[in-house]
């Protein structure tokens, strides 16, 4: 699912003005005197705040050995576990054998990654056709059987590790929360929950719902408590989008690389004497440095797990928003506003063996009865400051953002902001002679 931010954003100045989570910076030193031309310009909070950081899921239950694997991914290595080879037969074959009957690049606009829904070792596999209509394929392997199901549309949120999986979506005016659990036989419908806007045919829709769950007229209230029994809002995550084909197959029949030069080489070669193509190497005090790649249309980070080059979240190369990459955790902070609204948005990206996930923390500005925005007795603008759907405090709002944009950071977009001082670019060939060194 591709994100797209069409409102223009302050200036920067007034974005950090704007935004009380942004932190000072202070340069911080690379060590890499030798390679400067190449490297991030990176930086540093200059007060870190006494709290957990999320961290990226290293994948550690299901690493796949690379020893067996040579320097240019060949598949030499003998898979001994049977869920990566189900998984692994259907894309190649039922999948492909479908689709490519009708288009052999069907793959090109799908994205699939790994979440974890029940709480056994193998991971289920989201395939996305990245537009509404088409929805997603979710496929789980219970007692090495597979199965799988189509989601209606693309919306979907789960809790991690505790079996639940919530088809969440709706259009013109039909909208439905299908909860989900994994059993003995595959995904198991638990409850059925539709709402409907009313409509007249004089006015149009009203603004109005009725809520059903399970064929039973229910308030919204209960139907609200019933969504809540089963995902916490807080609990929730949301599944953006996904990697290549390439890289998740790369991933399940053992095509995996001794490092992460030789992975990024391998995608940096697939685009040779493509124009508008530009890359940029962000390498830090870590062994899981980040590419970018810039077509002048998307951007798209990629990091290195488990012996693959997997692409995280893709972003339109504009100045529509701040994209911040913050280089302990792998999340990338996406910061926008809509002044006409005093909206404030942040969406946060985590990437884990292929799937992208994100959650958010907005501000919005609260309105009278005659669309005026509101104002207390001191004559200063209410807020309602939400985290994931939630309605939290002001001070626990900013606590979150804390939490998570805390660390080192570079600011991948807009270039405008970066004046190529965080990162240079380089064509694919150049690119591909640096990470040849």
């Amino acid at each position: 699912m591709k994100k797209r931010c069409f409102i223009t954003i302050l200036t920067l100045a007034l974005a950090l003005t704007a935004c009380t989570i942004t932190p000072d910076t202070i340069e911080v030193s690379i060590n890499k005197d030798e390679n400067i031309n190449y490297h991030a310009n990176i930086v540093s909070t200059t007060t870190a705040p006494d709290v957990n950081q999320p961290a990226v899921n290293p994948g550690n239950d299901n690493n796949v050995d690379t020893n067996g694997g040579d320097n240019n991914g060949v598949d030499t290595q003998v898979v001994d576990d049977s869920w990566k080879q189900l998984y692994a037969n259907y894309l190649e074959n039922e999948m492909d054998a479908y689709y490519s009957e009708h288009n052999p690049d069907w793959a090109d606009g799908y994205t699939f990654g790994f979440i974890f829904v029940n709480d056994d070792d193998i991971p289920e596999l989201v395939i996305s056709t990245g537009y509404e209509a088409g929805g997603n394929t979710i496929l789980t392997v219970v007692n090495d059987e597979l199965y799988y199901l189509d989601t209606r549309r693309l919306g979907f949120f789960y809790d991690e590790y505790n079996n639940i999986l919530i088809n969440s979506d709706g259009h013109m005016g039909v909208y439905y929360d299908y909860v989900y659990t994994i059993g003995d036989d595959g995904f198991e419908l638990l409850a059925d929950g539709e709402y409907y806007e009313l409509y007249d045919d004089a006015d149009g829709y009203a603004n109005e719902f009725e809520y059903y769950i399970d064929g039973e007229k229910v308030s919204m209230e209960e139907y609200t408590d019933m969504l809540e029994s089963y995902i916490p809002n807080s609990d929730r995550l949301q599944w953006s989008s996904g990697s290549s084909y390439k890289s998740v197959l790369d991933y399940l029949k053992g095509n995996v690389y001794s490092n992460y030069k030789e992975a990024f080489r391998a995608v940096v070669e697939e685009t040779l004497g493509r124009e508008n193509y530009y890359y940029a190497f962000i390498e830090y005090d870590s062994d899981s440095p980040y590419l970018i790649l810039d077509n002048n249309d998307w951007m798209y980070v990629y990091y290195y797990q488990d012996g693959v080059a997997f692409r995280g979240e893709d972003f339109y190369a504009s100045d529509s928003a701040m994209n911040t990459l913050y280089l302990d955790t792998g999340i990338i902070h996406v910061y926008y506003e809509t002044p006409q609204s005093l909206g404030i948005h942040n969406y946060i990206y985590t990437a884990n063996l292929g799937s992208n996930i994100f959650t958010y923390a907005n501000r919005y500005g609260e309105y009278d009865e005659d669309g005026n925005l509101l104002k207390d007795e001191d004559g200063n603008y209410v807020f309602d400051w939400v985290i994931n759907s939630e309605s939290v405090s002001e001070s626990e709002y900013e606590d979150y953002l804390k939490q998570v944009t805390s660390g080192k950071s570079v600011i991948i977009n807009p270039p405008s902001e970066s004046n190529d001082e965080y990162y240079a670019y380089h064509t694919p060939e150049e690119m591909y002679d640096l990470l040849s060194e």
